[in-house]
């Protein structure tokens, strides 16, 4: 049978009176507080909001063309830290499907990927400029031919193949980086309607 320590009389005061105090405590700290007025209409809110509106200077230092910069830079800022976490997501997945490409292939596809979201392109334009920084000595149009049997093929047809990166010629490298952009861009393109639905 276990037995529970008896706490002395003292104790127990000691512990209400603790509580007490900082009861009290907090009471005192929400008094001293300005409350919010929570009717618009009484007269003493003029008075809160009048304060408040003084109180916040920003617009009254700065132009309307100031704060329009200072508000893009700051939606860039965001926006960049949203697209850098996307790509290196999409990097790290391509990483995972694709073994063996370099990663600095990888990155860059994934980076021309997430660029060329927002651009409306034809689908064989795309997985070009996916790869064309990765495939400097192919020419575009030679791109282009080897694109197209990946972007006119019927959605859901396309099969990635692993390879031994190093044993491929470079021509099975071109194709498979075009494979590469394509599968990223799908990813993109499913993650983007995945978070229009949400």
């Amino acid at each position: 049978m276990s037995q529970q320590p008896i706490r002395s009389l003292e104790e127990v005061n000691s512990l209400a009176n603790s509580s007490e105090d900082l009861t009290e405590a907090l009471l005192a700290a929400v008094l001293e507080q300005e409350t919010y007025p929570w009717n618009p209409a009484e007269p003493e809110a003029d008075a809160y909001f009048e304060n408040a509106e003084r109180a916040f200077t920003l617009f009254d230092t700065l132009g309307d063309p100031a704060i329009e910069a200072q508000a893009e830079a700051f939606f860039r800022a965001v926006q960049q830290s949203w697209q850098g976490d996307e790509t290196a997501s999409l990097q790290a997945m391509l990483s995972q499907r694709f073994q063996g490409v370099p990663a600095a292939w990888l990155q860059q596809i994934a980076e021309q990927a997430r660029r060329l979201m927002e651009i409306n392109l034809v689908e064989v334009h795309k997985l070009v400029a996916c790869v064309k920084p990765v495939l400097t000595n192919w020419g575009e149009d030679d791109l282009q031919i080897l694109a197209r049997p990946l972007a006119y093929a019927m959605r859901g047809n396309i099969s990635y193949q692993k390879a031994d990166w190093a044993n491929l010629s470079p021509v099975e490298q071109a194709r498979l980086s075009l494979e590469i952009a394509q599968y990223a861009l799908t990813q993109l393109s499913s993650q983007s309607q995945q978070s229009i639905d949400d």
